[in-house]
């Protein structure tokens, strides 16, 4: 997935109470917000809807987001994306063709818990009609110690991630509930810090990083992209992070476009002015 914005999108300045929500959490803040305010239906069918929308643009495939949030961005070459060829080129510089006349940004995070016990709270507010669930598990911002700090932090989450969409599925709720697992950005392929000593980590990386989809309408047991060899730059079928809004979107039953405002002679909406539907993703 390629996750690059524009570098405005995040510059300190002020914003309107719109602005703020529709950024909050990758945009889909504004949604529980919408629903908090009686704008979307609680209901438990999406046949009546009411509120701003007064029928959905599409059929909906999904009813409710279950979105768990790893703070602090997982490194997608210990989770889901390994690389043979870092193993090879160990304790050696990157070469210089893939990385030159770039910076990498270094931010910091701070680790919280609970996971599991959120997971079955979400299980239970899905089954209750709550439409928009958000986790966070913070504790992936791995500048350093990343192998023993990586296994701690999925012993956390790969169970609890695991029995929810079990849970889910035994009640019949996985076909229409959208489950999604990602974090804020992917991880070099570099290493921070000394490569030979078993403290180094892995800095921010904004070109490619691993989510997973679950249910809702989106396809099973199906890879969507691909990377180089050294997991640095997409290679096949990128995926903006507008285009998986858009998608998200769809499986909801909202065409993205036309919730397109105007304001200050700029076109505004969730996707921002870009991002498609993805039609690969879907079932």
């Amino acid at each position: 997935m390629n996750p690059a914005l524009p570098i405005a999108a995040f510059a300190p300045s002020a914003q309107t109470r719109r602005a703020f929500m529709q950024r909050g959490a990758f945009g889909f803040g504004v949604l529980g917000f919408l629903q908090a305010a009686g704008a979307l239906s609680g209901a438990a069918t999406p046949a009546l809807p009411s509120g701003v929308m007064k029928v959905f643009h599409v059929p909906p495939r999904a009813k409710r987001v279950i979105f768990l949030f790893m703070g602090g961005g997982p490194s997608q070459f210990e989770t889901f994306d390994p690389k043979p060829k870092l193993n090879k080129l160990w304790g050696k510089p990157m070469p210089d063709s893939l990385t030159k006349g770039e910076r990498v940004a270094q931010l910091q995070g701070s680790p919280l818990g609970t996971f599991a016990a959120n997971c079955l709270l979400a299980r239970r507010l899905a089954e209750r009609g709550v439409r928009f669930i958000q986790l966070y598990h913070r504790g992936w911002d791995h500048h350093d110690g990343i192998q023993g700090r990586m296994i701690q932090e999925c012993k956390k989450v790969d169970q609890p991630c695991a029995g929810l969409l079990r849970d889910l599925k035994q009640r019949g709720l996985l076909k229409d509930t959208l489950v999604v697992w990602t974090g804020e950005f992917g991880r070099t392929p570099m290493a921070q810090g000394d490569a030979k000593s078993e403290n180094y980590g892995r800095d921010h990386q904004m070109r490619a990083f691993t989510s997973w989809v679950a249910g809702g309408g989106f396809k099973a047991g199906a890879v969507h992209g691909a990377t180089d060899e050294f997991g640095y730059n997409v290679t096949n079928s990128p995926v903006h992070v507008h285009d998986l809004h858009a998608t998200m979107l769809h499986a909801l039953g909202i065409d993205h476009l036309r919730l397109t405002y105007k304001f200050q002679a700029r076109e505004h909406r969730l996707t921002d002015v870009v991002g498609k539907v993805l039609s690969g993703l879907l079932a």
